[in-house]
């Protein structure tokens, strides 16, 4: 079995999630696990070391690293590149920094959480494979689940289209109560009869309970890494709706939830940030108040099936590629022009 040292910022929630995740899939299969913190180039004589460090780990490998792999997850950090015989990355490709370019010469293998990921780092020339990923189950069975209240958790991101659902729902005081949790850091001042707007820190055993008595979930992400609250809300057995664009669209299929059409696009990183189209929302909105309770029981059903299942299928691509000979990539990445992204 192998050694894996798992290196992840500990400043964000969604990063510490990955975190556990991988740690608890690895530690399944029987490899030693360890858990690093990057440390980020911010100042040009750190960047330039560490340009150094990703070229000297390509050329000249450790002969006796403290371990079998390295993986990052979102940030690059090439002071590790030696401490191992193989670095892979998981990527958030939304945020990767044009300046961590470079350094991929130091990476042996690219694990994409998405085909959008994949796409785009096999295109800049990484060795790549597809893994997905997983969340956290939130399922609760014992809640009764009302699929006539809708759910939108916004929770400290600027990324997840809450100022256009909420400025569509004031417009419509005739729809059903949206709960919309929120971080004080984001909230806005509001007052609607039909939005229950819960603003600061919630415990998770009271966030649990509303994301399975909520059936419907408005999960209008702007833009993903992989979309962890966008899954928890398929692993509730909810009717989830989600932006039509990647890789949102990739998690959430007519046969599994509802898309929403983009308005507008704008760079983000290597991906691209996706606003919805707000008559878009409205009519789907529409559809499903018009909606009967079993229609949306269907679709709910149908996404928790694919959450189990692609946790089934995560687990064994992940452990595949842990147990994977660790070997020298003798083939020099060439990086292609972005406009190729």
């Amino acid at each position: 079995m192998a050694t894996v040292n798992i290196i992840c910022r500990d400043s964000d929630f969604g990063l510490a999630r990955c975190q556990r995740i991988l740690a608890a899939v690895a530690a399944r299969a029987g490899h030693t696990v360890t858990l690093s913190r990057p440390e980020r180039d911010r100042s040009v004589p750190q960047y330039l070391r560490n340009l150094y460090r990703a070229l000297a780990s390509r050329l000249q490998p450790p002969s006796n690293p403290d371990y079998d792999i390295n993986i990052f997850i979102e940030d690059l950090d090439p002071g590790w590149f030696s401490k191992a015989r193989q670095n892979d990355l998981i990527p958030n490709q939304e945020w990767f920094h044009y300046r961590w370019l470079p350094y991929l010469f130091g990476i042996d293998r690219v694990l994409a959480k998405t085909r959008r990921a994949q796409t785009i780092f096999a295109t800049l020339g990484c060795p790549t494979n597809f893994i997905s990923f997983t969340s956290e189950d939130r399922f609760d069975p014992s809640q009764p689940k009302d699929y006539s209240r809708f759910f939108h958790l916004a929770g400290n991101s600027p990324y997840k289209g809450t100022d256009t659902l909420l400025k569509l729902w004031q417009q419509h005081p005739e729809w059903p109560q949206l709960v919309v949790i929120q971080s004080a850091k984001q909230a806005k001042p509001l007052s609607a009869a039909n939005i229950c707007y819960q603003v600061g820190h919630i415990d998770d055993h009271q966030l649990q309970v509303e994301q399975n008595r909520c059936g419907i979930h408005l999960c209008l992400s702007e833009t993903e890494g992989f979309g962890h609250y966008i899954v928890e809300a398929m692993s509730c057995q909810a009717l989830v709706v989600t932006t039509d664009a990647a890789p949102m669209n990739e998690l959430i299929t007519e046969e599994r939830g509802l898309l929403v059409a983009v308005a507008q696009s704008q760079r983000q990183g290597l991906d691209q940030r996706h606003f919805v189209d707000s008559h878009a929302l409205e009519t789907c909105i529409q559809t499903i108040i018009a909606m009967d309770d079993a229609q949306k029981q269907t679709l709910g059903t149908q996404a928790r099936e694919w959450y189990l299942a692609n946790q089934r299928r995560f687990e064994t691509r992940l452990q595949w590629a842990l147990g994977q000979p660790i070997s020298q990539i003798e083939e020099r990445r060439a990086f292609l022009p972005m406009q190729n992204v």
